[in-house]
């Protein structure tokens, strides 16, 4: 009787050492273990999204800020773009890069973007953004 109990305190145990092991390295995603590049403000890392209904139709666009200072664009009519940016003054401006692809055409412009960031909503170039 006493061999059994001690057999099964060692499979209870070994059973919950497997389920903090499952748990402890399928929890952690790689871009949690990622560095933030140096110019990259932590809080604009990630997939923000605006909405508004243009002319009756529902219009979209996703943005995308990685921490390696690179980000893409996707909107709902189809078009997207590349960029990279890096954070320019602490008064909440990137300088930009961005290359443009629509109508099988690729163009490539640099500009200046004013952003701030409030928990969940992301205000870009005066529009209204929530992390998706």
């Amino acid at each position: 009787m006493k061999q059994n109990l001690i057999f099964s305190a060692g499979r209870i145990m070994m059973m919950a050492l497997a389920v903090v092991l499952t748990f402890g390295l399928t929890g952690c995603s790689k871009d949690d273990d990622g560095e933030v590049k140096p110019g990259i403000d932590k809080n604009l890392i990630g997939t923000w999204k605006y909405e508004e209904v243009r002319d009756g139709t529902e219009f979209w666009a996703k943005f995308t800020f990685n921490r390696d200072g690179t980000g893409s664009t996707l909107n709902s009519k189809g078009d997207s773009s590349t960029f990279t940016y890096q954070i320019t003054s602490p008064n909440y401006a990137m300088s930009v890069v961005v290359r443009e692809y629509y109508d099988g055409s690729v163009y490539k412009y640099e500009d200046t973007w004013r952003y701030h960031v409030e928990g969940n909503v992301l205000t870009l170039m005066g529009e209204t953004l929530r992390r998706n």
